[in-house]
């Protein structure tokens, strides 16, 4: 019998607020860079589910998760331990994730953080009905405004995100998890638009020409937005229904 099997849930919608939110009209705003991601994700009063166009055509989805029964030590165990399995990829989102390969198999590393901070997660995966292939880079959280004392209840995962097709950094992610009285929130960010193009010789002048107001509206539609609101919506809520379960299970056979 796989031993994952009992994890293989069906896929349920995500939670009404992201519904909600992805059907409202994108809100015209100013937001944080990335590296003031602590500011933003900390303002618990302010944030909510919703997706931001700045007036240079940049774009900030925020998607807010409730994790019953999770920590936020469970998530950083889970981002260290799906990374060198398409099967444990999968788990996540059984309908838009395909595939997965890491950089760096680091899966005797002595802690989660070990596993995939500095390393890089390439992965197959459907946002909406158009599927990416995406590289993510996972960085230090002192990168994004995070400091050690934040960081002693909550976890910080944070990444640069690169389009392998365009050869092209799309922009940046960071999931902020906190402990609540039920388990844990799960505050997500992804800031879209700051391209960076990898090709030699004429990266220099794409940058320029793809990083103006009327590029980015052109490259990053409203309906990508929401289609990625949607996506963090149905996989984050998705990985609380077995990460509990999955992580004691585990934790056991390590041990």
């Amino acid at each position: 019998m796989n031993p994952l099997e009992a994890y293989h849930l069906p896929l349920k919608p995500a939670d009404e607020s992201v519904i909600l939110a992805a059907k409202n009209e994108v809100f015209i705003s100013e937001f944080p860079a990335p590296s003031r991601a602590r500011v933003l994700l900390t303002a618990e009063d302010q944030l909510r589910s919703e997706i931001k166009r700045s007036s240079d055509g940049r774009i900030l989805v925020t998607c807010v998760t409730d994790l019953p029964g999770v920590s936020p030590e469970m998530v950083s165990w889970w981002f260290g331990w799906h990374l060198p399995s398409t099967e444990r990829y999968r788990l996540w989102h059984p309908i838009a994730h395909v595939a997965t390969r890491v950089e760096h198999d680091r899966s005797d590393a002595a802690t989660s953080e070990e596993k995939y901070i500095g390393n890089t997660s390439h992965v197959d995966e459907f946002i909406g009905d158009e599927l990416k292939k995406l590289s993510i880079h996972f960085k230090p959280p002192i990168q994004f405004g995070f400091e050690e004392s934040t960081l002693r209840k909550s976890v910080a995962i944070c990444a640069e995100t690169y389009d392998r097709n365009a050869h092209t950094r799309g922009g940046f992610l960071v999931h902020y998890v906190v402990a609540t009285d039920k388990g844990s929130q799960m505050r997500s960010a992804f800031w879209l638009g700051d391209f960076s193009c990898s090709l030699p010789v004429v990266g220099a002048l794409v940058d320029c020409l793809i990083n103006t107001s009327w590029v980015r509206r052109r490259i990053l539609t409203t309906n990508f937005a929401k289609s990625l609101l949607l996506h963090c919506g149905e996989e984050m809520q998705h990985l609380g229904r077995f990460l509990p379960a999955l992580y004691e299970s585990r934790r056991e056979l390590d041990d």
